[in-house]
């Protein structure tokens, strides 16, 4: 059910955002510890009620686990940390550990060169430009200015050593495209 629910979602928050948050949040636990199973489907799950998605309730992923067999304690632990990983709508301080590593596996995708991919087709998507170079860089009025209004501030937010670490590396190499693209914007012809 998952995989046909975010096949085609055009944001990069596709069903290979999921895989991609599982990944991750699972190679992050290898390090850090943490429920596999537990991290496994809060990733799967994680984008559920996303106002910019309208792709799967809390009601249908509730559902869906109780269709595998998961006892009630766990799925309401699963959905209580599923909903709350959100950057902008999540309760941080509902979050169990397994919930904080998928937390730094999603902002972990929004960065580096699949988060460059992302943010561009998010912003397509919400109707907003490339570039508005008359607006001031700490407002959201562009793919450019997402990157200092929210994606620079991440690796900040990491709650993992991992995470931490992995998100620096990530944030590199977008200054570095960022400091291209100024060039190329500007009519640098290098």
């Amino acid at each position: 059910m998952i995989e046909e629910l975010f096949l085609n979602e055009a944001t990069g928050h596709d069903i290979y955002h999921l895989f991609r948050v599982k990944k991750l949040a699972l190679q992050i636990a290898d390090k850090e510890g943490g429920d596999k199973q537990l991290i496994s489907l809060i990733a799967l799950l994680h984008e559920m009620d996303d106002y910019k998605l309208n792709i799967l309730t809390e009601e249908k992923a509730r559902e869906w686990l109780e269709e595998q067999g998961y006892e009630k304690d766990f799925i309401e632990k699963v959905i209580r940390n599923a909903k709350n990983i959100s950057y902008s709508k999540g309760k941080w301080e509902l979050l169990d550990w397994e919930g904080k590593i998928v937390q730094d596996a999603d902002r972990l995708d929004a960065l580096g060169a699949i988060g460059i991919a992302r943010v561009f087709a998010t912003s397509s998507k919400l109707g907003k430009p490339i570039y508005d170079p008359k607006k001031p860089l700490d407002i959201d009025a562009s793919a450019i200015h997402h990157f200092y209004v929210k994606l620079f501030k991440l690796p900040s937010l990491m709650n993992t050593k991992t995470g931490k670490e992995l998100a620096k590396k990530r944030v590199r190499y977008m200054k570095a495209f960022l400091k291209r693209f100024f060039k190329e914007w500007n009519g640098d012809i290098e």
